[in-house]
């Protein structure tokens, strides 16, 4: 950021300086001020046909810039098929619910000592952020909102794959969202699911800068109206790979959430992001 100052100009360290891209569902790749590199629900690699086939790149979890956090907000495979990868090409530490740390660890491998188990409501207090949570909920689906009986492996077996039985029903029990408070003060939130109440119970009291929400799984106008209360300046979609799979227009979508948010007086916009694409997101003063 520069602040000019005439007859001078006098340069000044970013009030904020973020970058991040969309990779795939809820997986987002996040470079904090300070270099380091968060991971969101790590998904790169698709084994399941027909789940999420606009993803046709050959993106591989080596193909992130780093990764020194992961953060998993839920342990359904579509948010955390590929963090044995991610642990095998970085590192890092991987922050997960507590009720499932055990068997996350077991399933990809990871040493314990690498995991962060986190709760369903807390505070934690990083090297390079703070992670507040909140609890959250899960869309209804028939695969993790059957009985036991009949959905006992969560849907694994149907869509394909083994060995992540145990983690597929803890995934829908113990699901969360999340504020990440950068050193800089910038807050990021994260919500996803259809039941917004414990989201904009505590968001209205954190007051994100950048809120990431899953689209499609709730009435546009229930969005628009948390957007307009939760006041955040920038929004981002997510886990939104379903819709464009199906055909829907999502940036149309977006263009009337915020045509709506202007009629209404409200200046936060909803921001579209190409997918593998890099931006930066600055705080900064300007002349005029």
């Amino acid at each position: 950021m520069t602040i000019s100052h005439d007859p001078q100009d006098v340069a000044l360290a970013p009030l904020s300086n973020l970058r991040f891209r969309w990779i795939n569902c809820q997986n987002f790749e996040i470079v904090l001020p300070n270099g380091k590199h968060i991971l969101t629900d790590p998904y790169v690699k698709d084994p399941l046909p027909g789940h999420c086939p606009s993803q046709v790149t050959e993106f591989q979890a080596k193909d992130y810039e780093g990764a020194d956090y992961i953060i998993v907000q839920h342990n359904h495979f579509d948010h955390d098929l590929s963090c044995g990868d991610v642990y095998r090409n970085f590192g890092g530490k991987f922050l997960v619910h507590e009720a499932a740390a055990y068997e996350f660890g077991k399933c990809f491998d990871i040493p314990y000592i690498h995991i962060i188990p986190y709760a369903t409501q807390g505070k934690y207090e990083l090297e390079d952020f703070t992670l507040e949570t909140f609890k959250g909920y899960h869309s209804v689906n028939k695969w993790i909102s059957g009985e036991p009986s009949k959905t006992e492996d969560g849907g694994v077996l149907h869509f394909g794959f083994q060995g992540h039985q145990v983690l597929e029903p803890l995934g829908s029990m113990f699901n969360v969202g999340y504020v990440l408070t950068t050193r800089e003060n910038y807050r990021i939130a994260f919500v996803a699911g259809s039941e917004l109440r414990d989201a904009e119970r505590s968001l209205s009291k954190l007051r994100p800068n950048l809120l990431i929400r899953q689209f499609g799984v709730a009435p546009l106008e229930t969005d628009i109206s948390f957007f307009q209360r939760v006041g955040a300046q920038v929004i981002l979609p997510t886990h939104h790979e379903g819709l464009l799979f199906a055909h829907k227009d999502v940036r149309g979508m977006a263009n009337q959430i915020n045509e709506a948010l202007a009629a209404r007086g409200c200046h936060g916009r909803v921001f579209y992001p190409e997918r593998y694409q890099w931006y930066t997101i600055s705080t900064g003063i300007r002349n005029g």
